[in-house]
């Protein structure tokens, strides 16, 4: 069974658009409300800039750096599906998003904004050399 977020998401990859008392929730708090499972791992609320340091702008812009700074300073289990893609891909805070990626894909947790399906598994791959 796989679990589809309704929420929508704001330019910066986090949930935005739903009551203000399940913007402050995290994907788990939200996958239990729409399913009758029980929450076995607490969400992070680390962020890739507890792991990475703070966020040095630079010169250059491009999509990417766009992407993978609007999500820097979000706790990870606030992340879209493809944000955190886009951090395993670039292999940034791997101690961090690896986990976060492993327990969304045991869950099948699809929020809608990955670029393809699987994505995120794709990507988990690809960071921990398993593809």
């Amino acid at each position: 069974m796989t679990t589809r977020c309704t929420d929508r998401r704001d330019r910066r990859g986090v949930f935005a658009g739903c009551s203000s008392r399940s913007y402050r929730l995290s994907w788990y708090d939200r996958f239990a409300q729409i399913g009758s499972g029980q929450i076995l791992v607490m969400p992070s609320k680390q962020s890739v800039a507890d792991i990475a340091g703070p966020w040095v702008d630079t010169n250059f812009d491009s999509g990417l750096i766009q992407r993978c700074k609007w999500g820097w300073d979000t706790p990870v289990a606030e992340l879209t599906n493809e944000l955190l893609a886009t951090y395993l891909r670039q292999k940034i805070a791997l101690s961090l998003v690896v986990p976060e990626a492993r327990q969304r894909i045991a869950a099948r947790f699809v929020d809608d904004t990955e670029l393809y399906d699987e994505e995120l598994d794709n990507a988990l791959k690809v960071a921990t050399g398993e593809a």
